[in-house]
């Protein structure tokens, strides 16, 4: 799960199925909470608000990567700078198999996204996350995404865009929404 926490982290327009956050990450902290300290996992959002955000400084939270039913993650996962799961290039059925995939990290007041054959760990990197399928590469849609299969799910994305590499946008969507929402009003923004 991410969680921003910022003074000017904004949604794009609260009436919108679609929420897009942009974030700053040279000014607002992106960090990503898998367990309490416990080892017990949050779970859910409610549960990991109720415990984090106790002085509402979280601007913004929401799902990320993949995970199986004891809500582990299914591929990589760093934590304050702790690799707690390997990278995953099994092939497999699901949104988690599509490639090619990507990994969302943190290091230090930058942010990037990188294919996974691309990945290589770093001291440097703080937070990272394995996700299912690159939504968009060098400003094309993922072919294997399909505009007409439609998926009841929770959708969220992050972006980082092309004209300020620094600023990463992260999205949230209602259950109707699919995953092409998120690339193709973003072509000419993202990478």
């Amino acid at each position: 799960m991410f969680a921003v926490a910022a003074d000017d982290c904004a949604p794009s327009d609260p009436t919108l199925t679609v929420q897009a956050y942009t974030v700053n990450p040279q000014t607002e902290r992106v960090k990503m909470y898998w367990q309490k300290a416990n080892g017990e996992a949050w779970g859910t959002l409610h549960a990991l608000l109720a415990d984090i955000n106790s002085q509402g400084q979280v601007q913004m939270a929401m799902n990320g990567g993949i995970y199986d039913e004891s809500y582990a993650p299914l591929g990589l996962y760093i934590e304050n700078g702790q690799q707690k799961v390997a990278l995953n290039l099994a092939s497999g059925e699901g949104n988690f198999f599509i490639r090619p995939g990507g990994v969302f990290y943190v290091a230090g007041d930058k942010v990037g996204i990188v294919r996974l054959d691309a990945f290589k760990t770093s001291k440097e990197i703080q937070f990272a996350v394995q996700s299912g399928p690159l939504l968009m590469e060098n400003g094309v849609i993922n072919p294997r995404i399909h505009p007409n299969v439609a998926s009841r799910k929770i959708r969220n994305g992050v972006g980082i865009n092309k004209h300020d590499q620094r600023r990463c946008l992260l999205i949230h969507t209602g259950y109707d929404e699919e995953r092409r929402v998120f690339a193709e009003p973003a072509g000419d923004k993202f990478l």
